[in-house]
């Protein structure tokens, strides 16, 4: 697997928790990212759909700012569009705008690209992410269901040709034999792939996948900040989900 840091965050040496921020304005992500800080996540999303000027590009600019200077520890952004699973609809335009305009803003360290939103032109986004040292994370969400693992394996091969730098995969499972599909599909794919993968099964169903999703080749999952405050289904709080994470690196260390 190619090295990759977010920030100086380097991923692939030990399972990495990143915490989405999900507040609507700036009292609440601010909130947000003094309680994360204070629980020693590796890395902060900043979920923009969720934020109440979304579709403001000055605003948008101006909150990243202030989270960047307020978090002690990298940031992902990310506009999760509503076609897969996001708050808001937005234009291929308009996204493809923001997202380039963010990573030339140099307050964040890595951009969330949707790879299968074509109008959004996801390529010229990777492109120009790239020019500014931006890190590029591809990714693709299945609420629909969880596909056979041979698709999955080739959509994720897919999105790492497209230029991701690291390669997100999620998809919604229907019975434990899902997320075992998901799991054994991230194991094929990091003998294929060439990069960094994130793959998670999403609900109830899939936590397990959040937890033990390092030993198959996920190097990173995502955890909120407390109870409730999910951005994602089956998300569990950092506070629980950290001592489990280590508990496996040390026995994998073994």
């Amino acid at each position: 697997m190619a090295k990759q840091r977010i920030g100086k965050v380097k991923l692939g040496s030990k399972p990495r928790i990143i915490v989405p921020l999900i507040g609507r304005n700036k009292k609440e992500i601010l909130g947000e990212v003094s309680r994360i800080s204070k629980r020693k996540a590796d890395i902060v999303e900043w979920r923009i759909d969720h934020f109440e000027d979304c579709l403001d590009s000055s605003s948008c600019f101006s909150m990243a700012a202030k989270i960047s200077s307020r978090a002690s520890m990298p940031m992902l952004a990310t506009f999760r569009t509503h076609r897969e699973g996001g708050k808001v609809e937005i234009d291929g335009g308009e996204y493809r705008k923001l997202l380039r305009s963010l990573a030339q803003s140099d307050v964040v360290d890595a951009i969330d690209v949707e790879m299968f939103f074509d109008e959004a032109e996801p390529a010229r986004i990777i492109e120009a992410t790239h020019r500014t040292g931006c890190v590029a994370v591809g990714s693709y969400h299945s609420f629909g269901g969880t596909p056979k693992r041979a698709e999955i394996v080739e959509r994720i091969g897919q999105m790492a040709e497209m230029g991701a730098d690291i390669v997100k995969f999620s998809c919604m499972p229907k019975s434990m034999t899902d997320v075992a599909t998901l799991l054994a599909a991230t194991a094929e794919a990091r003998e294929k792939v060439d990069k960094p993968l994130i793959t998670m099964s999403m609900g109830t169903l899939g936590i397990v996948s959040r937890t033990a999703g390092f030993a198959f080749g996920s190097v990173a999952t995502f955890a909120c900040v407390a109870k409730g405050e999910a951005s994602a289904p089956g998300q569990v709080p950092l506070d629980e989900l950290k001592p489990v994470l280590d508990k496996l690196r040390e026995w994998y260390d073994d």
